[in-house]
Formats: C-alpha cells, sequence, structure tokens
C-alpha cells in the first residue's frame, strides 16, 4: 500500500483470516484499505452452497419419487398390455381352432361312417373354403360308397353266375373216362379264369371204338366258354352220327362258320380209337401235336396231320392218318396251356419239358402222368399265375 498498488491479500491474525482488499488515491496521495473477515465473504457463498445441496437433495428425492411413480406406471401398463395380449391371443386361437375343431369333429364323424355329417364354419375365409371342400368330399365319398356298393353287388351277381357258368361248363366234360379193355385213359382241365376255352371228351363211334377230343377255343372268358359249348356240341353231334374222322370234322367245320360270327376259332385234335385192332386214326386240325411215347423207346413221335383250325373257313382240307398202337405205348395229348406256360423269367415251359416228363413218368399210370405234368408245370411257372386252360388226356396201351 505504501508503494500505491492495489490487490488483495489474506492476511492471518490472531482471531481469524482477513481479506484485505486495497487501492491508491492518488488525488491525496493516500492508500484505502478495506478488511473484512474471511468468513463474511464466504458466508454467502457457504449459504449458497447449503442451498444447492439442499435443493439437490431435494431434487434427488423428486427424481427418485418420479422414478418409482415411473416404475409403478411402467408395470402397470406392462401388466395391463400382457393382460391385453392374453386375452387378444385367446380370442384369436379360438377364431383359429374353432374351425379346425369343427373339421376334426366332422373328420370323426366321417371316421365312424356318419357321412351325411356336415362341418358349420362361417369364418369368411379359407377356412370357409376348406369347410365347404370338405363337406363336397363327405358328399363324393358317400357316392362312392354308393357306387361301390353297387359295383361289388354287381361283382358278386357276375362271380356268382361266372361260378354257375363254371359249373355248367365242368359239367360238358366228362364225368370220367371210359373203361376200355387193353387202355388206361384219363382226361383233365383246369381252366385259368372261372370258365374257359379248352374242352376234351370222349364220344363212344362204335362197338369197340372211341372218339378222342382236345381242343383249345381263341379267346379267353365268357366269350370262349361259350364258343367252346357250341363247338363241343357240333362236333359231338357230327363225330356220332359219322365215323370217319374227316367226315365228321368237315361238318362240324361247316355247322361252326354258320354260326361263328366273331371270328373266333378252334383248333382241335380228333382221332377214332379202335380197341380191338388197336389203332387210333386221327385228323388235326391247327392243335398241338400229341406225344406217342412208344413202348421200349425214349424217342417221341408227334402226331401231325395237314389241317388248319375250325370256324375260319367252310370248306377245311383235312388229313388223315393211322398209327398202330402197341402195349406200353404212352398218348399224351394236350392243348398250349401246358407248353407255353412261362416262368419269371419269362421262359416257356417248352415240348422238350414235356417230352422228357413223359418219358421219365412213363411207368405211372395215365391218372399219375396227368398229375406229374400239371406238377411239373406248377412248379415251373412259380410265382406266375396261370395265363391259360391246362386241358390233358392221356392213353396207356396195357
Amino acid at each position: 500500500m505504501v508503494a500505491g498498488r492495489e490487490g488483495v491479500g489474506r492476511v492471518s491474525f490472531e482471531d481469524g483470516d482477513r481479506f484485505i482488499a486495497y487501492a491508491p488515491v492518488k488525488s491525496v496521495n493516500w492508500s484505502v484499505g478495506v478488511v473484512i473477515p474471511v468468513d463474511e465473504v464466504i458466508a454467502p457463498a457457504l449459504a449458497t452452497r447449503e442451498s444447492i445441496l439442499d435443493a439437490s437433495a431435494d431434487t434427488a428425492i423428486h427424481i427418485t419419487r418420479q422414478q418409482e411413480t415411473m416404475r409403478t406406471i411402467f408395470i402397470g401398463a406392462f401388466v395391463i398390455l400382457l393382460a391385453a395380449v392374453i386375452v387378444l391371443t385367446l380370442i384369436f386361437s379360438g377364431f383359429l381352432t374353432r374351425p379346425l375343431e369343427e373339421l376334426k369333429r366332422g373328420s370323426e364323424a366321417i371316421g365312424q361312417g356318419d357321412l351325411d355329417y356336415a362341418v358349420e364354419v362361417h369364418t369368411g375365409d379359407e377356412f370357409e373354403d376348406l369347410g365347404r371342400s370338405f363337406n363336397r368330399m363327405a358328399a363324393d365319398l358317400k357316392e362312392h360308397i354308393r357306387t361301390l356298393r353297387i359295383t361289388t353287388a354287381e361283382r358278386e351277381r357276375i362271380q356268382k353266375e361266372l361260378e354257375i357258368a363254371r359249373g355248367i361248363q365242368q359239367s360238358f366234360l366228362p364225368d370220367a373216362a371210359p373203361r376200355i379193355p387193353g387202355m388206361d385213359l384219363e382226361g383233365a382241365n383246369l381252366p385259368a379264369a372261372e370258365v374257359g376255352g379248352d374242352f376234351y371228351d370222349f364220344i363212344p363211334v362204335g362197338e369197340a371204338s372211341w372218339g378222342l377230343v382236345i381242343a383249345d377255343v381263341s379267346g379267353k372268358g365268357v366269350p370262349a366258354a361259350l364258343f367252346m359249348a357250341l363247338s363241343r356240341t357240333l362236333i359231338r353231334a357230327s363225330a356220332t352220327r359219322n365215323p370217319d374222322p374227316v367226315t365228321s370234322i368237315r361238318e362240324a367245320n361247316r355247322s361252326i362258320c354258320l354260326d361263328a360270327s366273331t371270328s373266333m376259332f378252334v383248333t382241335l385234335f380228333y382221332a377214332i380209337l379202335d380197341s380191338r385192332k388197336k389203332t387210333l386214326t386221327f385228323v388235326n386240325a391247327g392243335h398241338n401235336p400229341p406225344l406217342l411215347l412208344g413202348s421200349g423207346s425214349e424217342r417221341v413221335t408227334l402226331l401231325k396231320a395237314r389241317g388248319i383250325a375250325l370256324g375260319v373257313i367252310d370248306e377245311v382240307d383235312l388229313e388223315s392218318v393211322e398209327v398202330q398202337l402197341s402195349p406200353g405205348d404212352v398218348l399224351v395229348l394236350y392243348t398250349d396251356g401246358v407248353t407255353e406256360a412261362t416262368d419269371d423269367q419269362d421262359q416257356e415251359y417248352g415240348l422238350d419239358r414235356l417230352s422228357a416228363l413223359v418219358s421219365a413218368s412213363r411207368d405211372l399210370p395215365a391218372t399219375g402222368i396227368i398229375d406229374a405234368i400239371v406238377r411239373d408245370v406248377t412248379a415251373f411257372a412259380g410265382t406266375r399265375p396261370q395265363f391259360d386252360d391246362i386241358t390233358l388226356m392221356v392213353l396207356k396201351v396195357k
């Protein structure tokens, strides 16, 4: 201050610190100083500090209260929102599951056989379309079942009629082979379906002569069976009147052609067996040539003769052939259901297998030879179903 400077300083006294602010007064060459206790200077600041602290505490308390309030509001809002979501979910799920439950009830009802059950879905969306489709399906199913029942009843009726027809057709075949002195004669027929087109017959044509017939009608099923019945009747009637095989078969052919308007035909082997002379006079109208195994020989002879199937043209050119039979001879007449039977590899049974089997079975009686052939053909075919009629006739000369 003596030096004429100005400033502010803090000075310690025995009774406390003081702030001294000083500045010169040049006009009178003085220096003026103001001494103020420090406590008085900082008292407003301390008061302000206390006010600030108090305000801060109040603010903190207010904020805390506001936070608690907001947390309570948020929790309440969340609970309300969660409850609303749950309620809406239940409502929406019920809206979705009701048509599904109705469809489920409908499927259970239909599964139990109630085809008159109709689902009621009126949602105006895809579920309603699905409900209509479901009801349409139930109606279609009911109609299909009705049609199936009619078809099944019709099929059962046809099956029954076919069984009756089979019985009638089997009645056309001989009940048993004739007992001819010095001869062992048997025949068998195994149709592939309920009715077939193969047949065989034993026709008495004289005191000691018998007509032996084996034939195969073209086609299968009922048409072949009807044509078989016609052909058998005409052939039997003609053979009974005419002892000559060529004349009788030509007459039968003309009668078959008159009645045949379906382009069907029949292959036939017809032979007259004279048990006294032990001769066989035959014609072959396009049929598989029978096998003749001579006594004391392993060589098989095919009984061939010129001729075509019956029912093709009015006049047929047939060749009559006569063979002499000897004791121990074996004659096997068959249809193509034997030689053309196939296995799983589409291989045919064939004539060679049949010839070998006949040769191996020559010591058996006629019935035993037939059974051996049927067993061997069946074993050869395996799992393949029988596709054609199997007809056999075996003659053994004693």
